[in-house]
């Protein structure tokens, strides 16, 4: 599943962390699974998510919320990723710009991503 949103200017962490939100959020709400692997191309939100983050930091909600939420799974890892190996994500994002829409979840890939996803699998990117 994946999902896109449009979102009020924000520092890219907070958009990074609000999307981890996001998307654990629906895998609770719909119990989708219960072996989470969070992978980010943003070292400073893995770091936060790994070792914690300070209460007077901007995103101490946000990561307070994913530490709440991943308690309710069975393991959840985070794992930073290069940003050439993100272009599904990019893909994603981009798409929201695009669109009118608030929120969109896609319940099976859309056409665009398709190329990505292949080479994704292919272990080309």
């Amino acid at each position: 599943m994946a999902f896109s949103r449009k979102l009020d200017r924000c520092s890219v962490i907070k958009a990074e962390l609000w999307a981890i939100t996001q998307g654990l959020r629906l895998i609770h709400l719909k119990k989708l699974v219960t072996h989470i692997l969070i992978e980010s191309d943003s070292l400073e939100a893995i770091t936060l998510l790994r070792n914690g983050c300070p209460r007077q930091n901007e995103c101490f909600d946000l990561v307070q919320e994913i530490s709440e939420l991943a308690t309710s799974c069975e393991t959840v890892s985070y794992l930073h990723i290069g940003r050439e190996a993100n272009l599904v994500a990019d893909l994603l994002a981009k798409q929201c710009n695009i669109g009118e829409g608030n929120l969109i979840i896609y319940d099976s890939p859309p056409s665009f991503i398709f190329r990505a996803l292949a080479a994704d699998l292919a272990g080309v990117i």
